[in-house]
């Protein structure tokens, strides 16, 4: 039973993250994204797999208000639980939450935004007057 909510909360995070609603932090262990939601916090991660170190597996980690490590899982957990073909699906949708968490928690986006507004400076600076 708490693997199919597992799964569902992964599909909502997804959901969540791409819509803004998570903010995903840098945590000072690099390569790990924490986002808190209520009394809880979230962590996000990726790894090598302890069976297979040339594949890499992507797992969460929800904390209480302690900081007690309640519940951790990764996409192959989920896909042994629920469906022998759901490994994929899992990877993919903690693959992207993963990069979207890095991407929020590091400012990727200002960053590119602000290499933009330098450009189109240069460009401007760049253009002549014709008269």
């Amino acid at each position: 039973m708490i693997k199919e909510k597992l799964g569902d909360m992964v599909t909502r995070l997804l959901e969540q993250t791409e819509a803004g609603k998570v903010d995903w932090e840098q945590t000072a262990t690099k390569g790990r994204f924490q986002a808190t939601l209520g009394d809880y916090a979230l962590m996000i991660c990726e790894q090598e797999n302890a069976d297979d170190p040339e594949t890499i597996e992507y797992r969460i980690t929800v904390y209480n208000g302690d900081g007690e490590d309640v519940e951790c899982f990764s996409d192959e957990d989920l896909a042994a639980a629920l469906e022998a073909n759901a490994e994929k699906t899992y990877r993919q949708t903690m693959r992207k939450i993963f990069e979207l968490a890095r991407r929020k928690a590091l400012g990727a986006e200002e960053a590119v935004d602000a290499i933009l507004e330098l450009l189109d400076e240069d460009e401007e600076e760049g253009k002549t007057d014709p008269e």
